[in-house]
């Protein structure tokens, strides 16, 4: 049986209702925490009641909101349902991304990776007790914005979520105020996330060479990405802006 390191505790996760997102909150349930997912898309609300049915099986309080993170009047409502609900709030995990969509606008990628992020750290501080973790999820290519070359059409969304990383690390002093710590999840492409599939439709040879330069030769899965996140939840003594790498590259 799994040990229930989180009992007690209640996780956010933003865009959880698949990928990593979904892996971390099962990760979660799995190791005792109550649950808030979010999740934007009304077309997909099937597979948010899927979500609440397994999170269930493990016994466990879930709350399943349909959110566009981008719109301050979603945020304000998500942050009063989950005082409603828990009371208060111990992860905020920034999971939820966007801007390889074909149906939004230019300015999307930032509104989303960047502005949306910041938001929700502002509106949720106050429900977050004393040694709380907000967690932000990036990738490889943005954290290292400006080192790395971009992948095909990642671009606009490495340079935002490269600015967010930025402005969130900058919060670090007010975070600290409340005694809450931020951390930082790098990961390399993800097997089987919705990027990866996009990514491999333009190019499995790119594919092949990003798995050529992980060590051991292959990708991490969403479920590596999920162990990596919790572990914050679990290091008391690690200082706030640590950072995790999920998929080490090979020198």
């Amino acid at each position: 049986m799994t040990e229930k390191l989180l009992k007690g505790k209640t996780i956010l996760v933003t865009g959880g209702t698949r990928g990593i997102g979904k892996a971390i909150a099962l990760h979660a349930a799995d190791l005792g925490a109550n649950l808030v997912v979010t999740y934007r898309d009304p077309a997909k609300k099937a597979r948010a009641d899927e979500l609440a049915k397994e999170a269930a099986t493990r016994e466990v309080a879930i709350l399943v909101e349909r959110t566009d993170i981008t719109e301050e009047a979603d945020r304000t409502r998500l942050f009063e349902q989950i005082k409603a609900r828990f009371g208060s709030l111990d992860g905020l995990i920034l999971n939820a991304a966007g801007g390889l969509e074909a149906d939004k606008g230019p300015d999307y990628p930032m509104l989303i990776n960047r502005d949306a992020q910041l938001a929700l750290v502002q509106a949720g501080r106050d429900l977050m007790p004393v040694g709380s973790w907000a967690i932000y999820m990036t990738s490889l290519w943005a954290h290292r914005y400006g080192e790395l070359e971009s992948l095909p059409g990642y671009g606009p969304v490495a340079l935002t979520k490269h600015q967010a990383e930025t402005d969130l690390r900058s919060m670090i002093p007010a975070l600290a105020e409340s005694q809450i710590k931020l951390g930082i999840v790098v990961g390399h492409l993800i097997e089987g996330t919705g990027a990866y599939i996009i990514f491999k439709r333009k190019s499995k040879a790119m594919i092949e060479q990003l798995t050529q330069e992980v060590v051991g030769g292959k990708l991490p899965s969403s479920q590596d990405v999920a162990q990596a996140t919790l572990e914050f939840f679990t290091q008391p003594t690690w200082p706030s802006g640590h950072t995790v790498f999920v998929g080490e590259v090979a020198e």
